[in-house]
Order: C-alpha cells, then sequence, then structure tokens
C-alpha cells in the first residue's frame, strides 16, 4: 500500500479498512528485499520457489514490468498484496483458480498455504533475521564470551586485544558484528563493525555459524479461522 508515513496510528488502521490507500507494485533487487525484511526489519522469512517454466517467468517479469505505475484500491483484509499475488499466479496458470476459491479474508499465511494445497511451491527455506541469528549465537557463548561480544559491540573492547584460538575468536566477532548491526545504524557503531571485519578477516581459520533456534514451519502453522479455548484449576479460589 501507498501509505502516508504522517498517518497517526488510528487513521493509518482506518484508511486501510476502507480503501484510504492505493495499491501499487514496486520492482527492486530480491537481495533489497531480503535485506530491508531480515535485517532491518528483524523478520524471519520463508522463501518458496514456483515451479515456473522459463517462459511463465518471462511473461510474469513483464507483466509486473508493466504494472509499475499503475494503482490499484487497496484493502487490508481482502484486495491486499496477497490477493495480487493469486491474482499475478492466475494469470500464468489459470487452471489454478486461487482467487476464485480463497477465504473471504486473504493474509499471506493462508496464501502460502492455497498454492502449497495445488502442488505450486518447492521445499521451504529458511532465512532467519538478525535478531534469530543472535538467539543461535546465545545458546552457545558461554557467559564470559557473552560479556566480551557486547564489549566488542560497545567498542569497550578492541578485536585486536581479544586473544584466542582461532576458531573461538571467529565466533566472538561474528556474534559482535550481528549484535553491532541489531543494535542501530550510527556512526560509531559502522567504525565499531569495520574493526571487527577487519580483525575478522586476519584469521586463517573461522567457525562456522550456529544453527538458528527451530521455527516452526509456516506451512505447520494453525489457519486463520482457528477458535481455541482453555480452562484451569487454583486449588486455594476453586
Amino acid at each position: 500500500a501507498n501509505t502516508n508515513p504522517n498517518d497517526p496510528a488510528v487513521v493509518y488502521a482506518v484508511k486501510g479498512m476502507v480503501g484510504g490507500y492505493s495499491g501499487v507494485f514496486s520492482v527492486e533487487p530480491y537481495c533489497s528485499s531480503v535485506q530491508k525484511y531480515v535485517d532491518f526489519e528483524n523478520r524471519d522469512l520463508w522463501e518458496f520457489r514456483l515451479p515456473l517454466t522459463p517462459e511463465e517467468t518471462e511473461f510474469l517479469v513483464d507483466h509486473v514490468w508493466e504494472l509499475r505505475k499503475i494503482t490499484f484500491p487497496y484493502y487490508y483484509f481482502d484486495l491486499n498484496c496477497s490477493y495480487q499475488v493469486l491474482a499475478l499466479l492466475d494469470m500464468i496458470r489459470p487452471d489454478l483458480h486461487l482467487v476464485q476459491e480463497s477465504l473471504p479474508w486473504i493474509i499471506p499465511s493462508d496464501t502460502v498455504k492455497t498454492v502449497h494445497q495445488r502442488r505450486f511451491l518447492g521445499t521451504p527455506e529458511f532465512r532467519p533475521s538478525l535478531a534469530t541469528k543472535l538467539q543461535g549465537y546465545e545458546k552457545i557463548l558461554l557467559p564470559e564470551e557473552r560479556r566480551q561480544v557486547r564489549q566488542l559491540s560497545d567498542g569497550a573492547l578492541s578485536p585486536q586485544d581479544l586473544s584466542l584460538p582461532s576458531k573461538l575468536k571467529g565466533r566472538l566477532l561474528e556474534a559482535a558484528a550481528l549484535l553491532t548491526d541489531y543494535s542501530g545504524d550510527t556512526k560509531k557503531s559502522k567504525e565499531v563493525l569495520l574493526d571487527i571485519y577487519r580483525e575478522r578477516s586476519t584469521l586463517k581459520s573461522q567457525d562456522s555459524p550456529p544453527s538458528p533456534p527451530e521455527r516452526v514451519s509456516l506451512l505447520e502453522t494453525h489457519g486463520s479461522r482457528q477458535i481455541g479455548g482453555g480452562g484451569g484449576w487454583n486449588a486455594t479460589k476453586g
């Protein structure tokens, strides 16, 4: 949606529900979009490849290119980005009937599941956010090592003064670089980050990054229409 960043939260929500914003198609490098979501907005991503033929891919790219300057009514609950994705896939494969058989409301997770039910998705690939990568390091680092990582990120400890075996030093430097990226983009953080990368490049052997914490696949989450209930018992209050 082509939103106004100056709109208050209440105005933003109301205009989104009643079609107060227009929708637009934008064309930008895929790596830029991934960086925006994963690094800047700290969102985990699930990436799915579509089994398109070269001709279908070319047709899709040409069509999106033509739509760059065209606007359309935008409603958060139905005529949104997810709806447009389904419409594009229907254009390429009319036999999918994705829009016709979608729910009254359309959200990203339901969109993915709808396409998956048509066997039109490849194997998912998980792209962890900066925060999720840091959680992976937090699980394997000792308390003293975590303290050194914070000192490196704050600039209180110079990477050159870190006297450790090469693999362990590389692990701490990588964690410190992630923490510095996560903490914000300032002049000091850029200088600290450059110093960390410079020292890391001198290491002859480096450790592999730890596996990020496991996340439930988007395809395994509950549907948007799920209703649940619960109860409990307090021995003192009944």
